[in-house]
């Protein structure tokens, strides 16, 4: 399963990343700002360390596994910092060139597409760390709850990926529920006891996904509102 979520990643990121670079050397777009470089970086670090630790348990090495584990406890916070800070960064960039209601819009990805990316990684993090001893089989499922947390950008990135004639946010949404069905197949048969760490997962995001529907794609005239008072705008 890390294998796929890291597949999954690289096939969104990847062609994205070299064809903003390309628009960059076009002089087509600006240049990436500090907070991108560190988002991107501590990604790629935690999912260079999710499939070397899943290898290292496929293999047996259990004591290179704890050991290496120590890296997530300091990497963790890293994640939280620069996905926060991107965010910040972005909506404050952007704030005085949308019309209010793509402000309003985007404040409503920010707090709850992004933000949730955010509070359930490190929910998730936490919790693996909590009971990594005690629970080992609840802490990998944990861990790979987390990964799952951080890739859900990349379906909107893969171009071959087939929408089922379904917009933006919907078909997202949708890749992320499929890309589970293997695992929650596989532990309904053989480790059912542990099927409701995946509904948990799944249920965890149904709150933030239903903020966003009414708020950042109903844009209702009262939200609108909010924030151009938050923002300092004229509504």
């Amino acid at each position: 399963m890390t294998g796929l979520f890291m597949a999954t990643a690289l096939a969104g990121f990847i062609p994205s990343s070299l064809e903003r670079l390309q628009l960059m050397q076009a002089g087509k777009q600006q240049p990436f700002p500090l907070t991108t470089h560190l988002h991107a970086a501590t990604m790629g670090a935690w999912l260079i360390l999710s499939f070397a630790q899943a290898l290292l348990v496929a293999t047996g090495k259990r004591r290179w596994h704890q050991t290496l584990g120590y890296t997530a406890v300091l990497l963790g916070p890293i994640i939280v910092a620069s996905l926060t800070a991107t965010s910040i960064q972005f909506l404050l960039t952007h704030k005085d060139e949308w019309p209010l209601p793509q402000l309003s819009d985007q404040f409503a990805f920010a707090l709850f597409v992004q933000g949730k990316v955010i509070v359930l990684f490190a929910l998730y993090l936490a919790w693996a760390i909590r009971v990594r001893l005690r629970q080992p089989q609840l802490h990998k499922r944990l861990v790979l709850l987390a990964s799952f947390a951080v890739i859900a950008a990349a379906f909107s990135r893969i171009p071959w990926l087939p929408h089922f004639g379904l917009q933006w946010p919907h078909y997202e949404d949708l890749w992320n529920a499929l890309i589970l069905a293997p695992v929650l197949l596989y532990e309904a048969l053989r480790s059912p006891r542990w099927l409701w760490v995946w509904l948990l997962g799944l249920g965890l995001n149904l709150p933030f996904m239903a903020a966003y529907y009414y708020l950042g794609l109903g844009a209702p005239i009262w939200w609108q509102e909010l924030v151009a008072g938050l923002i300092g705008r004229a509504s």
